[in-house]
């Protein structure tokens, strides 16, 4: 073998062990824990090394996801700090409900970002957010364009504005989506008329405490029931919120719009927030 041949067998070898670390170097190995952050980032092209459970299922993740390992999260301190730590992850992104977790991961070394969309204008936000943090950010730049464009003709499709109750069932009780809160602003935003003047947000996440005299003084036309608790809890909490004896004399009742949403596309935020408009206009409102 000539010298001339060795050495550009040599260069090409370096160039593709070059190649091969530039490419390791642009893939950073990221755990996910919410709906919004795995979604975002499997958008752009990037595949999470983790991504948080979801009450919601596989349903509520992009196809890019499947087969990527979850992480049980439990409040308040959301994934496991041991389990995290196990996979060595570059950059974890999580919410503000998760925030004494947070902290924990912090404290062992592991770079945290809180990013969780309160409101569905905020979504373009904090994608491009997320575009920067990762390294995408033209890419995320075309995404959030693409969203807001998206969002402009959902919202514009609705034709009535029915007074609603979004309500989130945890066991027996219930508590009212605020305006602040992710569902309350879906719900405007699909031109629903929020039934909650008056009463006080407990939460810094945007709901109240309400008791089912106050619903039917309220008297809503529509009443949407999100289940939460443990997975094997669901089904019996959304029956229980199906078929609430103490509802039966409201204008939703009678008129058979008591719905139960069992999804999570109203408890936890999603990049796709038009096309989880457009479903609660055509399932719930039905004002398009």
């Amino acid at each position: 073998m000539s010298r001339r041949i060795a050495a550009a067998l040599l260069a090409a070898l370096l160039l593709a062990l070059g190649l091969s670390s530039a490419a390791q170097a642009a893939s950073p190995k990221i755990v996910a824990l919410t709906p919004f952050t795995a979604n975002t980032i499997s958008l752009l092209g990037i595949k999470p090394i983790a991504i948080g459970e979801t009450l919601g299922g596989n349903e509520k993740f992009n196809r890019g996801l499947k087969g990527v390992d979850r992480l049980t999260l439990a409040h308040p301190n959301g994934a496991n700090p041991e389990e995290l730590a196990v996979k060595q992850p570059d950059l974890v992104l999580s919410a503000p409900i998760w925030r004494k977790g947070n902290d924990r991961l912090k404290s062992l070394g592991i770079k945290v970002v809180e990013s969780d969309p309160q409101s569905v204008d905020d979504v373009m936000r904090q994608t491009e957010s997320i575009g920067q943090l990762v390294g995408k950010r033209a890419a995320a730049k075309r995404l959030a364009d693409t969203q807001r464009a998206r969002l402009k003709v959902a919202k514009s499709r609705a034709r009535r504005h029915p007074t609603v109750l979004l309500v989130l069932g945890l066991g027996r009780s219930v508590q009212a989506f605020m305006p602040n809160s992710w569902g309350g602003d879906v719900i405007t935003q699909s031109g629903g008329r929020l039934l909650t003047k008056g009463l006080e947000s407990a939460t810094e996440q945007g709901f109240a405490k309400l008791s089912d005299e106050v619903i039917i003084q309220r008297n809503p036309d529509i009443i949407i029931a999100v289940p939460h608790g443990p997975v094997s809890n669901i089904p019996r909490i959304a029956e229980d919120l199906r078929n609430n004896a103490a509802w039966k004399n409201t204008k939703a009742a009678k008129t058979r719009r008591i719905f139960v949403s069992t999804d999570n596309s109203l408890l936890q935020a999603m990049p796709q927030a038009a096309s989880v408009i457009a479903a609660v206009q055509t399932k719930y409102l039905r004002n398009r």
